[in-house]
């Protein structure tokens, strides 16, 4: 690409549209103070913008969300001591933005995973028959073939379509792989259905499992226009279900949609995380996935932030358009959700302080979270007043930054300008770790965007 001079065609693949960059990056502090953490592997975003960039595009604003670019690098923190079903950390550095500015890492770690000793899972898979193309249904009996293997042998699976609601697999166990096959086999693409039927089939079928097993509903649709009129009922079914412990995950597939929210928000209202896969089939990471979203580490988790206004002047949170594991419903209320044991959900908060500013902390932050079979459990932290410089930050924090950081500017929700996309290339290659695959490829991945924002700087000039 270099320095040369795209033609008309290269121009229609970076695209020259522009995005409104918000004037008021920094707000005020504590407006937001219930912040969403987003956790799960959405490995289908991270490979689609790989894809995206290899091949000279640059993805619409919108598609790519820095939250999900942040879960999608791999984390160093240890897992809770002393027994504890969760630990609650908070990091603080310079920016590398701005000065009188600092970044504030706050993470929420599950305990171990205990295949061996935890309860049977019952897995109730609802499939969306409602498909546009064949190949996208050659997508689902992939990505379900790979997350059976990710189960114990003993654990059940239960098949639905959406067709006419109709069961295809009564309980079956997890080893018996020809009779799961032959059951995904015989879906049929259909040009109606009624998915909600199918949910309502599923719930019942989990609420006639025994209590002591790990009760979960597994959604595979691409979204489903039908949900959206049913939504207000259909989450509300999905709330009251996982207070009594059947927890929902939704697994999409296909490149992302509009209609893809109807069962996001169903997901959401149990506290559930949102998988995705796109095509052509990548879900190879899901049986590492299915363990997590099957034993829960604790529910209900809510993270609040408060900030100490004598220190803080503004606050920006990185990412979480959408509210995931935590955060504030549409009715303002505050929602819990549901972290996996061995997983590690992340905030990101970039933060103005006031001039002269030393205080010996910046705030405060807490989770309250209530493990199985336990009672309601808070852990509280501080926020250091005290940044360390940015170069001196763990890898995590500093990669997690580079993510983020790429995404917005992709996203034209922040200015070259801000964020330079070769500085933030330059941040990922001084964290990368030897034993990470993806710090690399993301420090790759914003040498190539350089390269296409470039690109699209001539063509808007054209």
């Amino acid at each position: 690409m270099g320095g040369d001079i795209p033609d008309r065609a290269d121009c229609a693949a970076v695209g020259t549209y522009r995005r409104a960059v918000s004037q008021t990056w920094f707000g005020e502090p504590n407006t937001d103070p219930w912040p969403g953490l987003t956790i799960g592997g959405d490995t289908a975003t991270w490979n689609r913008l790989t894809r995206m960039l290899e091949v000279g595009h640059l993805p619409p604003p919108g598609a790519v969300l820095a939250e999900e670019l942040i879960q999608a690098i791999p984390t160093d923190e240890p897992p809770p001591i002393n027994g504890r079903p969760f630990a609650l950390r908070a990091e603080v550095a310079d920016s590398p933005w701005e000065q009188d500015a600092a970044i504030v890492r706050v993470t929420v770690t599950g305990r171990r995973p205990q295949f061996l000793d935890r309860p049977r899972a019952h897995v109730v898979l609802v499939i969306d028959e409602v498909i546009a193309e064949w190949e996208l249904m050659d997508v689902v009996r992939k990505g379900v073939q790979e997350l059976v293997t990710g189960l114990r042998h003993d654990d059940l699976i239960t098949i639905i379509g959406s067709h006419d609601g109709r069961v295809a697999l009564e309980a079956t166990r997890a080893e018996d792989l020809g009779d799961i096959r032959l059951a995904m086999d015989e879906m049929r693409l259909s040009t109606r259905g009624r998915l909600s039927d199918s949910l309502e089939t599923g719930w019942d079928i989990l609420d006639q499992a025994p209590l002591g097993d790990l009760r979960r509903m597994v959604i595979v649709s691409d979204g489903e226009l039908e949900l959206i009129f049913e939504g207000d009922r259909l989450m509300a079914q999905a709330s009251r279900h996982a207070a009594a412990g059947i927890g929902v995950v939704g697994l999409g597939f296909g490149e992302r949609q509009s209609r893809d929210d109807s069962v996001e928000a169903i997901v959401l209202a149990a506290g559930g995380p949102m998988l995705h896969l796109a095509y052509p089939f990548d879900g190879t990471q899901l049986a590492e996935h299915i363990g997590p979203l099957l034993e829960p580490a604790a529910r209900d988790v809510r993270l609040l932030v408060e900030w100490d206004e004598t220190q803080v002047a503004g606050v920006h949170r990185v990412g979480n358009d959408r509210d995931r594991v935590s955060g504030l419903g549409p009715a303002g209320e505050s929602v819990g959700g549901e972290i996996g044991v061995g997983q590690t959900a992340t905030v990101i908060y970039e933060v103005r302080l006031r001039p002269g500013a030393m205080g010996s902390s910046l705030g405060e932050v807490s989770v309250q979270a209530t493990p199985p079979g336990r009672q309601p459990q808070q852990l509280r932290v501080d926020l250091p007043g005290d940044p360390r410089p940015f170069v001196q930050a763990s890898p995590d924090l500093r990669l997690a930054v580079a993510a983020a950081s790429l995404a917005e500017v992709i996203g034209g929700r922040q200015t070259r300008q801000r964020l330079p996309p070769q500085r933030v290339a330059d941040i990922a290659r001084a964290a990368m770790r030897p034993e990470y695959d993806r710090d690399r490829q993301l420090a790759d991945m914003a040498d190539r965007a350089v390269q296409l924002l470039d690109y699209r700087e001539v063509c808007a000039r054209r």
